[in-house]
C-alpha cells in the first residue's frame, strides 16, 4: 500500500546513473548511489521517512544523513557529493565503507548502459533458485549501445570443471528449409544444466546430443526440432512409450491432452490440443543422417534452401556450445499465439464442469506489452563458446538484450501473482478473463 512512495524511486533508478549492490553471506545488506539532483534527492529523502518510523541522525564516512531500526540492518540515507546513497544494512558495516569509498573514487561516467557482477551460488542462500534448470555459476554482464543493437557479452564463471569436448556439427540440411525466421543449434548442453529426474528414465536425452530448432514464417505453428541420432526407428520404438508413461500423468492434470504411441510404434502425437498435433517420429536424410524429428505441424519440404551462411555461423566457429538467430518481431508473435495453445505456457487455470482444469490465454496486460514492443524488434543473434574449462562466453547483438521466448518468460515472471518467488512455467489458480484477438504485427523485417 505505499507503491506510491515507491515509484519515483524505482523511476529515478532507471532514469538516471545509479549502482546497486547486495551482499552478504550471514545477513543480507543492500546499497544503492543514484546520481540526482537536490531536488530529486529531496524526494527520495521525504518518500523515505514516510515508509520508516523513529529516524535518528548519522554521519556515514563524513557524510550526514539518517537512519532507521530495520530489524537486524539499519535503513540508512544520505548524500554524498552527487550522489544519493541508501543503505539495508549493520549499524558499523565495512561493507558500506568499501561501497561509499568506490562511489567517491569516481565511478561516472558509466562505461556501460548497464554492468553487472552476480555470484549466484552465493545470491541462492536468499532467493530461491531451485526452479532454475541451469547450473548456477558466477556471471559477469556487460551491455553496451551499438547503433540501434546492443551488444551483450557475458563471462559465465563455473565453481567446478565443467566436462565438455567439441563434436563436428551434423546438421540436417536437407530438412531445415526456407524462408526461415529462426535457427538454432547447440551441442552437449546436459553438463550446463541440473539433472533432470524426467530426463534420466528417457533412454534418449536430447541433451547429451545435437539439438536444432527452426520456425518458418508462412504460418505461426511452424516450428520444428531434430536431433541426430544412429538409429531413428528403434530409438523411436523405445522413447515413444517412455515419454507417453512419463508425461500423460503431468499432463492429465493440466487438462493438457496426452501423448498416444502411434500403432507402427515409430511416431509419438500430443493429442487434445486446439487445432495443432505435435508430434516426434523417425527420418533419415538422403545423405544417411538419421534423425529425429518433432513439430508443431507437418514439415513443409521444398527446394528452397537456407543461406549457406547461416549454417556457416556455426560450422566456423571452434568451440562452439550454441547458436540462435531470430528475426524477433515475427517470432515472438508465433509464440504469442502458440502460447495459447500450450498448457506449458498457460498463465492461467480454473475450475471447469465437474473439477477439470481449463486453460485460459495469456493475461492482458503482458499480451499488450508483448504486442506493443513486437513492430520494434529486428535480429536476435546469440553465440556460447566454451573458454575454459570452467567459464562459457556469451555474446549476443538484439534490440532488447532478450529474445522472442526470453520475454514471453519474463512476462509471466513479472504478471504472475506471486512475484518474484515463482516459476514463470508455473500455473497458479486465477480467473478466468476475456482475452482480445491477436493479430500477429504486420511488415516483417528482412533478414
Amino acid at each position: 500500500n505505499q507503491a506510491a512512495l515507491v515509484q519515483p524511486l524505482l523511476q529515478d533508478l532507471f532514469g538516471a546513473e545509479s549502482v546497486i549492490e547486495l551482499r552478504g553471506k550471514t545477513n543480507l545488506e543492500f546499497f544503492a548511489a543514484v546520481k540526482l539532483s537536490e531536488a530529486r534527492s529531496k524526494v527520495w529523502e521525504t518518500n523515505l521517512l514516510k515508509l520508516v518510523k523513529g529516524s535518528t541522525p548519522v554521519k556515514v564516512d563524513g557524510a550526514v544523513g539518517w537512519q532507521a531500526k530495520a530489524n537486524r540492518n539499519f535503513l540508512k540515507f544520505f548524500r554524498d557529493g552527487n550522489w544519493t546513497v541508501v543503505a539495508l544494512a549493520l549499524e558499523q558495516s565495512p561493507a558500506q565503507s568499501d561501497f561509499l569509498k568506490r562511489v567517491r573514487s569516481g565511478l561516472s561516467p558509466a562505461k556501460e548502459m548497464l554492468e553487472a557482477d552476480i555470484n549466484w551460488p552465493q545470491l541462492q542462500r536468499w532467493i530461491p533458485l531451485d526452479s532454475i534448470p541451469l547450473k548456477l555459476a558466477r556471471t559477469e554482464l556487460k551491455i553496451v549501445a551499438q547503433g540501434e543493437n546492443l551488444r551483450s557479452t557475458v563471462r559465465v564463471i563455473y565453481p567446478e570443471k565443467i566436462e565438455w569436448k567439441s563434436e563436428p556439427w551434423q546438421i540436417p540440411t536437407e530438412t531445415i528449409r526456407d524462408p526461415l525466421i529462426s535457427f538454432t543449434a547447440g551441442q552437449k548442453l546436459a553438463p550446463f544444466f541440473k539433472p533432470s529426474k524426467a530426463l534420466q528414465q528417457l533412454s534418449f536425452n536430447p541433451l547429451t546430443n545435437q539439438i536444432y530448432f527452426w520456425a518458418q514464417s508462412q504460418m505461426p505453428f511452424q516450428t520444428y526440432f531434430a536431433a541426430p541420432v544412429k538409429n531413428a526407428t528403434n530409438t523411436m520404438r523405445a522413447l515413444g512409450p517412455q515419454l507417453a508413461s512419463t508425461f500423460n500423468p503431468t499432463l492429465k492434470k493440466r487438462d493438457g491432452g496426452n501423448l498416444t504411441v502411434s500403432t507402427n510404434r515409430v511416431d509419438l502425437f500430443w493429442q487434445g490440443l486446439p487445432i495443432i498435433v505435435p508430434y516426434l517420429g523417425a527420418a533419415k536424410e538422403k545423405k544417411g543422417l538419421e534423425l529425429l524429428i518433432a513439430g508443431l505441424f507437418p514439415l513443409v519440404r521444398n527446394t528452397n534452401l537456407p543461406p549457406a551462411e547461416l549454417f556457416g555461423q556455426v560450422t566456423s566457429q571452434k568451440d562452439l556450445v550454441f547458436y540462435d538467430w531470430e528475426v524477433t518481431q515475427p517470432r515472438l508473435s508465433q509464440w504469442l499465439i502458440v502460447g495459447q495453445l500450450l498448457p506449458l505456457f498457460s498463465k492461467e487455470i480454473i475450475t471447469g464442469p465437474g473439477g477439470t482444469n481449463r486453460f485460459v490465454p495469456a493475461k492482458v496486460p503482458e499480451q499488450k506489452w508483448l504486442t506493443a514492443i513486437a513492430p520494434k524488434l529486428g535480429n536476435t543473434i546469440t553465440q556460447v563458446t566454451f573458454k575454459a574449462p570452467n567459464e562459457l562466453n556469451i555474446v549476443r547483438k538484439s534490440h532488447l538484450g532478450l529474445n522472442s521466448l526470453e520475454l514471453i518468460l519474463l512476462s509471466h515472471w513479472i504478471a504472475h501473482q506471486n512475484f518474484p518467488a515463482v516459476n514463470p512455467f508455473s500455473t497458479p489458480q486465477g480467473d478466468a478473463r476475456t482475452v482480445p484477438s491477436l493479430k500477429p504485427p504486420a511488415g516483417l523485417p528482412t533478414r
